[in-house]
């Protein structure tokens, strides 16, 4: 079913020629569901950690750290994927690597949140950035194994070179245009009180 889609989407109407084949041809993936799902929810992963570094580093300073406290709390983030990554790959490879996945942005979600209602309440501490940051860093390190390898079960191998094109290109379009964004929502949210005035 699969290969019959991919036939369909690559065939297209009509004939194509030049650089208009290439392109059809190189968004034949998308025709597959399981890989357009995929593909959303990395582009949001994505943004969310092109967000998320900015965002941390107006909060340390909101609430009175210096660059000692922003370095903890960022490494916070990076001890945890070099500790877990290995216990994450044979979590990856033991259960499904999509509930891997799921559940592992739930959970740096929730901390996310949390941590975000706590500084919006205006009661959170350098440590509460530092214990969601190791949250969010213990769950990248199940998420990654996991998604190195789910294209290969959703797309045939006659597509995969296709499918990891297209994702790396979103990833790139994100590292682009995620953090600039972030600067501007963070110094824009940064002026404004929980009852939305200017401070």
């Amino acid at each position: 079913m699969r290969k019959a889609r991919l036939r369909d989407w690559t065939a297209g109407p009509g004939h194509r020629i030049g650089w208009t084949a290439r392109v059809w041809e190189a968004g034949a993936p998308l025709a597959l569901r399981p890989y357009r799902l995929h593909f959303t929810a990395r582009v949001l992963s994505w943004t969310g950690s092109a967000v998320s570094p900015i965002a941390l580093a107006f909060a340390v300073l909101h609430i009175g750290g210096g660059a000692g406290a922003l370095g903890l709390v960022l490494a916070a983030s990076v001890a945890p994927q070099i500790l877990l990554l290995l216990v994450g790959g044979v979590v990856a490879d033991r259960l499904p690597r999509h509930r891997v996945m799921v559940w592992s942005d739930i959970v740096c979600a929730l901390a996310e949140a949390l941590a975000a209602a706590l500084l919006w309440s205006g009661t959170a501490r350098v440590w509460h950035l530092v214990l969601m940051s190791g949250i969010c860093g213990a769950a990248s390190a199940f998420f990654t194994p996991a998604a190195g390898g789910i294209v290969k079960e959703v797309v045939p191998a006659e597509a995969r070179h296709a499918a990891n094109a297209l994702l790396k290109i979103a990833q790139n379009l994100v590292k682009v245009g995620g953090r600039p964004s972030a600067v501007f929502s963070s110094r824009r949210l940064g002026r404004r009180g929980p009852s939305g005035g200017t401070r």
